[in-house]
């Protein structure tokens, strides 16, 4: 057995360790965007395809622009130059593989074209691919390419009544959200100073690198740019919004903004217009400008980060109203009619608590009857109705069994995706290894022959 991991400088030794958890006796070999971790040459020889690169027809394929608007550096550039990026790294995947022969790939859930194109390349010769990603449940992890939810084990009766008892508790939030609450400004700063410096760090990083179309060099100049702002907005959101609230008499959709550009947006949405966030939530508050009040929460782990331009244009929208982005998220919940979501996980725990959720596209934890997907040009009528037709709460049958579902394309295991996974640390190790061991117990008759 032959294991090829993606991976980048964060990730070069977590991923072996976790192969190698996974299938002792496997051949571990790595392949990355990086020339000093990739093992395949991948690197390297999308340089010479680039240089090489003669062209193509102005046909471009379903598949091709669908990777190019995904991708949050492709669809910043010129389609011509997208291109011939896309089937230079194309080229130099297929390469590889050749080369390689792997009979497994072991990755992050894709989040870049680069990582898609390995998907791709999978699906072509029916190798499988294991996207690993965090869940929202605590002490899990999802197994995923783009999103997609995967039937992997049932879980018990036990464990599924911890879990609801976890998630129903009032307090609990993801151990991936950085809890920001008691140096709220510090963090606000933090995170925008660091924004401020990528721009010209990444534009040095690329020429003395000699890597210039590195991916992650590349993509974070591109957004640290889109995002670029000399001022930051310490606080955001109207202190009077809960009296505001009082006074309306229209129906209140809450929307908790969603943290972009990121894989839950750009690869797990199946609506591929609903990837451009901003516009597409724009689109909503004017189509609905008659209809509904929306009640818009900034992500806790996004203030400071992104452009407050945005902000000044939802306020200048006489049917919205800003909340300050402390205000605990299940609170506004009670308080809403309905949610509207991509795929954010308040989205599971609105419906959790008996509230109609609105959805973009069709999320991975989506079962029960308190889900509706809907478009940016869905009928008001249609949205009321479902609102006002059903508002009987779940029953504690109806709870297991969405708890359930969610808990089937789960396994368990501590997955650390922001770069703290440290080779000298035992606890680090040990998590490795318990994860691979689960991937062990979970894939057979799911992924691996």
């Amino acid at each position: 057995m032959k294991i090829m991991c993606h991976v980048g400088p964060w990730s070069a030794e977590q991923y072996p360790a976790i192969a190698k958890a996974m299938m002792p006796n496997a051949d571990v070999i790595m392949i990355s965007g990086h020339i000093s971790c990739d093992e395949t040459g991948m690197a390297s020889r999308y340089y010479d395809f680039l240089e090489a690169h003669k062209g193509s027809n102005n046909v471009v394929s379903d598949n091709d622009l669908d990777m190019i608007k995904r991708c949050r550096l492709l669809r910043a550039i010129e389609l011509d130059v997208a291109r011939k990026h896309l089937d230079s790294m194309r080229s130099a995947i297929s390469e590889a593989f050749d080369a390689a022969q792997p009979d497994l790939v072991l990755s992050e859930t894709i989040d870049s074209f680069l990582m898609d194109l390995i998907y791709a390349e999978c699906i072509k010769r029916n190798i499988k691919f294991i996207g690993l990603v965090p869940s929202f449940i605590n002490g899990y992890f999802r197994i995923t390419a783009r999103g997609e939810y995967n039937h992997l084990r049932t879980p018990s009766k036990e464990e599924v009544n911890r879990v609801l008892a976890l998630l129903e508790e009032k307090n609990y939030h993801p151990a991936f959200l950085i809890d920001s609450r008691k140096w709220p400004h510090f963090s606000v700063i933090k995170r925008w100073a660091r924004n401020l410096i990528k721009p010209p760090y990444f534009i040095i990083k690329r020429i003395i690198s000699g890597e210039r179309f590195n991916y992650h060099y590349w993509a974070t100049q591109i957004v640290s740019l889109q995002w670029f702002h000399f001022f930051p907005r310490l606080s955001l959101g109207d202190p009077a919004w809960e009296s505001k609230l009082k006074s309306v008499t229209k129906p209140i959709i809450y929307v908790p903004l969603q943290m972009i550009p990121e894989a839950t947006v750009d690869y797990w949405c199946n609506n591929l217009d609903a990837v451009d966030y901003d516009n597409t939530l724009i689109q909503l508050i004017e189509h609905f400008s008659n209809d509904f009040i929306f009640l818009i929460k900034e992500h806790p782990n996004v203030l400071g980060f992104r452009n407050p331009a945005i902000y000044r244009k939802l306020a200048s929208y006489s049917n919205v109203l800003l909340c300050p982005t402390h205000i605990n998220s299940n609170r506004l919940v009670e308080l809403c009619s309905a949610v509207l979501v991509w795929t954010g996980t308040v989205g599971f725990e609105a419906a959790l608590r008996s509230k109609p959720v609105l959805a973009l596209c069709d999320a991975y934890y989506m079962s029960g009857r308190k889900f509706k997907v809907i478009t940016p040009t869905s009928p008001a009528s249609e949205i009321i109705n479902f609102i006002k037709h059903d508002t009987s709460p779940l029953s504690a049958e109806e709870k297991r069994s969405m708890v359930e579902f969610v808990l089937s394309g789960l396994v368990s295991g501590k997955y650390t995706i922001d770069g703290s996974w440290n080779p000298g640390k035992e606890q680090d190790i040990q998590d490795a290894k318990k994860l691979g061991e689960s991937l062990r117990v979970a894939l057979p008759g799911n992924f691996i022959h």
